[in-house]
């Protein structure tokens, strides 16, 4: 689906690029194989390779961004033709509905039907045209009430896994619910409102792009804050910095135990390089240790609850005029 990209990673909590550059790294690693250094390459992708191990190990708190991700406002003004078994879709008058190329990629669905249809193009002309995924399925209608809605977003590009969703009218959180949950509960989709209470992993777009489907379906342009972890960086050999929370020290450990394994295959090898390689890597998990225990007593308390779903008919219950019945067909 192509979607515009929404949001963008603010400036609180983004990763620093004030610690090492990797050449710099990688020289003084280097320096200390005398005469049996590796070649660039291998230098490098050692150095990736224990970097990326740090930073996947836990949820740091340097690797931690927010962003903002846009809703789109639903189009239903005007009314269209559809036909039956025919792809294509027509405004009933010319240039009433506000339609653009905006819309290709985003679902259309007939007032009345259960039925929607992902739009594939957009024709402008007299009059202007959809063309839908597959044949329209209910019955031919010259003046048909209609919506055109959006409910997966692409997030931001160096997404690597998502903390939170709160809506910034409400400050509601909202709850992470899987697609196969969705498609149980809501197979038709049928919810559209202002406000979504449910976010569920959406796989990834054309440009490889993490996104989420947020349900009931919005309605409105609107603003939903997230807070996610950034993925673990690639390395380049150049002047690229390392985060400072990652202490030089553990990456030696690392780099060296991957050092003397390979130095270990060498003809020349003594039969040592297995024992000093399993050394380096002893003191590269005792830091790695270390450093997570520091992060984890930095980190609050966080009080564990049930799901919303699993505790909202307590609310019914208590204040039985409190859900509107929408609410109630919706098995919320």
């Amino acid at each position: 689906m192509p979607i515009v990209q929404q949001g963008s990673t603010t400036a609180a909590g983004t990763v620093s690029s004030q610690g090492i550059a990797v050449d710099s790294l990688i020289s003084r690693f280097s320096r200390e194989c005398a005469d049996k250094p590796p070649d660039g390459y291998l230098a490098l992708r050692w150095l990736e390779d224990r970097y990326r191990q740090v930073w996947n190990a836990m949820d740091w708190s340097f690797a931690t961004s927010d962003a903002i991700v846009q809703t789109v406002a639903q189009i239903t003004s005007g009314t269209v033709t559809v036909t039956n078994a025919s792809t294509t879709v027509s405004e009933t008058t010319t240039n009433a509905n506000g339609w653009s190329v905006d819309v290709e990629g985003r679902y259309f669905r007939a007032t009345g039907d259960n039925e929607f249809y992902k739009i594939s193009g957009f024709t402008n002309g007299t009059p202007d045209t959809l063309t839908l995924d597959r044949g329209y399925e209910g019955s031919t209608v010259t003046e048909k009430g209609y919506r055109i809605f959006q409910n997966i977003y692409s997030l931001t590009t160096n997404m690597g896994k998502i903390q939170w969703f709160v809506d910034l009218y409400t400050g509601a959180e909202l709850e992470q619910v899987s697609q196969i949950w969705l498609d149980e509960a809501f197979p038709n989709r049928a919810g559209h409102s202002t406000q979504s209470e449910y976010w569920a992993p959406a796989g990834r777009d054309a440009n490889d792009i993490y996104q989420v489907e947020l349900y009931p379906i919005p309605t409105e342009l609107h603003g939903i804050k997230y807070r996610f972890i950034e993925e673990a960086p690639y390395l380049t050999a150049g002047g690229q910095k390392l985060v400072p929370q990652v202490s030089e020290s553990l990456l030696r450990h690392g780099w060296k135990a991957d050092y003397w394994s390979w130095r270990s295959g060498m003809d020349d090898a003594n039969g040592q390089e297995i024992n000093w390689a399993a050394r380096e890597e002893l003191l590269f998990t005792k830091e790695l240790s270390e450093m997570a225990v520091k992060e984890a007593q930095n980190q609050p308390l966080q009080k564990i609850r049930l799901a919303r779903r699993y505790v909202r008919h307590r609310g019914v219950r208590n204040y039985p005029y409190r859900y509107s019945h929408s609410d109630t067909e919706m098995g919320l």
